[in-house]
C-alpha cells in the first residue's frame, strides 16, 4: 500500500468508527486471495510489536517462483455469503492470469445471490476491479461501490 492509500483507508475507517450494526449491515465485503505452490517454500520469522506490523523494515518480500497459482474469490455481508469461487486464468490474456473478464463473470454469477437495493459493494482497487468494463457493469446494474 502506498502512503496515500494508507491515509485514505485510515480516514475512511476513522469516519466510521462510531457506526453500529445497522450501518455495517449495508455493506458487502469482497476480496481475492492468491495461493501459490512454488519452488521457493521457506519459513522465516519476523519479531515485531503490533505497532510495527506494516513497517517496511518488518516485511520480508520474496520472489515468487513459477509454481502452481490459484486465485480464490469470496464475499460476505451481515446476512449472506458467497460461495468460494476459483478464478481460473484467462487463456486469451497475455500472461494467462485473472483478468477483468474473469472477474466480471464472477460478479455476474455471484452478486445476484448477495446484492439487493440499498447495499454497498466493497472491493479493493486492483486493476481488474477498476477496469472500465467492471465500473460500467456496476453502473448499469445500479450497484453502489465504495470508492
Amino acid at each position: 500500500m502506498t502512503k496515500e492509500h494508507t491515509k485514505k483507508c485510515y480516514k475512511w475507517c476513522k469516519a466510521r468508527k462510531d457506526w453500529g450494526v445497522e450501518e455495517w449491515k449495508r455493506y458487502i465485503w469482497s476480496d481475492e486471495c492468491s495461493v501459490e505452490l512454488g519452488s521457493e517454500q521457506r519459513r522465516e520469522w519476523v519479531f515485531r510489536t503490533p505497532a510495527q506490523k506494516w513497517e517496511k523494515d518488518f516485511i520480508q518480500p520474496y520472489k515468487k517462483g513459477k509454481g502452481v497459482t490459484l486465485m480464490i474469490w469470496g464475499a460476505f455481508s451481515a446476512e449472506r455469503r458467497s460461495e468460494l469461487i476459483f478464478m481460473l486464468g484467462d487463456l486469451e490474456s497475455k500472461r494467462g492470469g485473472v483478468t477483468s473478464a474473469v472477474y466480471l463473470e464472477v460478479l455476474e454469477n455471484q452478486l445476484p445471490t448477495l446484492w439487493e437495493p440499498g447495499l454497498v459493494f466493497m472491493q479493493d482497487n486492483t486493476s481488474i476491479h477498476t477496469a472500465k468494463v467492471i465500473t460500467n457493469w456496476f453502473k448499469e446494474k445500479g450497484i453502489e461501490v465504495v470508492e
